[in-house]
């Protein structure tokens, strides 16, 4: 396996499926099954949120390919076509240049993020921010005092957003720094929904410092990747805003995008007072779960790259999240020859195979792909990540494809 295939096999992003279902690996690298990949409104667990869509939402536009920019386009479909890919897209701005499904994916499929998720979660932060319900400064224990004297209450939202908390991997997955931190018993109360999420995350499982070599690691000090970042940050934002963190998205991330049909997000019941669900609040799986239909995983990443472009506060924010604010390799660790090598605000930076790019990435090779000089986008939905390689390559083509 080379250097760069086993980064990923490392470090990509891992989902809880619509299931309960834990990581898959197949002959050594992330998968994830059709059942997992592709949602339906009947595999749903009843802790669901309905997304809702927006009343007028943005056209998606589409338009021929240029001759350059239908070599790509070729390539596109030659691996749709023999690679275990269930879509891919090719956009320029708001235009769709290239869409393609196949079988069991249809138009009507809700397509799982994986921890494309934990993108969302970070748009989320940023407009929590901008709205000044928060602060990137604010340390978690502030708003989660169940956190007060553990070294995750120590992170600050940065230090959680840049998967820097300081706390325990206390990884369950199947390899070292899959990022998946559930336990057996947990997993089988969240297929209950009987899952506590915020009595999980104070535990000392998980709220611990992890240990470095020589000492224990400090919030901010080093990348590590681990759902319970994303997760706290979660619960941040519902103590922040004052509303569910489903309401939330929906109201500050989803209406934002313009979504054209109703999707789905996994949430999770906070305990209150030890009765389940009595508050009504909504703790999110927000390291992965969201299922959109694929024009509306277009229309979001639309809108990100739209809001890249922004001098606002939000704008601002989406530019920070997209560039590199900690490295991604361990200390002592040589670079491998196609490792990713940098990380934003849970967006993944630094590709070497296209560079000038930031990705939202999922388990299996579900990815979305924006570049810093134009407004060409690559979408894929995938069931295994031994090809995504190639997918990188593919959008390095694209994104240098204009006439």
């Amino acid at each position: 396996m080379g250097a760069f295939l086993r980064f990923l096999f490392l470090l990509c992003a891992v989902a809880t499926s619509a299931f309960g279902q834990g990581p898959q690996v197949k002959d050594g690298h992330p998968y994830i099954d059709d059942k997992s990949l592709l949602g339906n409104e009947n595999g749903f667990r009843r802790w669901t949120y309905t997304i809702k869509p927006v009343a007028a939402p943005p056209p998606i536009a589409s338009r021929g390919a240029t001759t350059k920019e239908a070599r790509v386009v070729e390539q596109a479909k030659f691996l749709l076509a023999s690679r275990e890919a269930k879509a891919i897209v090719l956009m320029d701005g708001p235009s769709v240049i290239y869409a393609g499904l196949k079988e069991p994916a249809t138009e009507k499929t809700l397509f799982a993020s994986a921890s494309m998720g934990k993108t969302v979660t970070a748009l989320a932060v940023g407009q929590a921010i901008c709205a000044g319900k928060i602060k990137l400064e604010d340390r978690a224990a502030a708003l989660m005092p169940e956190l007060e004297g553990k070294a995750l209450g120590n992170a600050t939202v940065r230090d959680l957003l840049r998967m820097a908390s300081g706390a325990a991997e206390a990884n369950t997955g199947p390899t070292k720094g899959s990022g998946y931190i559930f336990t057996a018993q947990e997993e089988t109360d969240l297929r209950a929904g009987k899952f506590d999420i915020v009595h999980a995350l104070s535990s000392d499982r998980l709220a611990s410092a992890a240990h470095g070599t020589f000492s224990d690691y400090k919030p901010g000090e080093q990348f590590a990747y681990k759902a319970t970042d994303p997760l706290t940050l979660g619960i941040l934002l519902n103590r922040a805003t004052g509303v569910s963190t489903a309401q939330w998205m929906q109201r500050m991330v989803f209406d934002q995008a313009g979504l054209a049909e109703s999707g789905r997000l996994n949430t999770l019941c906070a305990a209150s007072a030890g009765v389940f669900c009595s508050d009504g609040k909504q703790a999110v799986k927000t390291d992965a779960g969201v299922f959109l239909h694929l024009n509306d995983w277009m229309r979001f990443a639309w809108w990100v790259k739209r809001a890249s472009k922004k001098s606002d506060c939000f704008g601002k924010f989406v530019n920070e999240a997209a560039h590199t604010q900690i490295s991604t390799a361990k200390p002592g660790t040589k670079w491998g020859k196609n490792s990713v090598r940098g990380y934003g605000y849970l967006i993944w930076t630094d590709n070497p195979i296209a560079p000038d790019t930031f990705w939202a990435e999922g388990w299996g090779g579900q990815r979305i792909g924006w570049n810093y000089k134009n407004d060409r986008m690559v979408i894929s939905f995938s069931n295994h990540e031994i090809w995504i390689p190639e997918l990188y390559a593919l959008y390095r083509d694209w994104m240098n494809a204009a006439d």
